[in-house]
């Protein structure tokens, strides 16, 4: 399933951005949250712990894209920032 926004290279993370977030379906919302993890976090099979769990991921979104004047704000910048002071172990 593509993501909100337009895809570049096959993934919309590059430049998602609140405005799309807020247009997009469920489904496309659980797609972009997939496509910024897997474009922002090691590609190995083991758990890195730099990534944002789904529900966390979607709460940043949903809390970061309200406002009017952050309909510009680029998902992967929201979601890079949010992960590096994220716990390593979710409480």
């Amino acid at each position: 399933m593509q993501g909100v926004g337009d895809p570049v290279g096959g993934s919309v993370a590059a430049l998602a951005q609140c405005r799309d977030w807020n247009a997009g379906t469920e489904a496309e919302k659980q797609a972009t949250i997939a496509h910024s993890r897997s474009s922002l976090t090691p590609q190995t099979h083991e758990e890195s712990g730099t990534a944002l769990s789904d529900e966390r991921a979607y709460e940043l979104f949903e809390h970061s894209c309200t406002e009017d004047w952050a309909q510009g704000f680029k998902l992967y910048k929201l979601y890079a920032r949010a992960a590096a002071f994220a716990p390593l172990v979710e409480p």
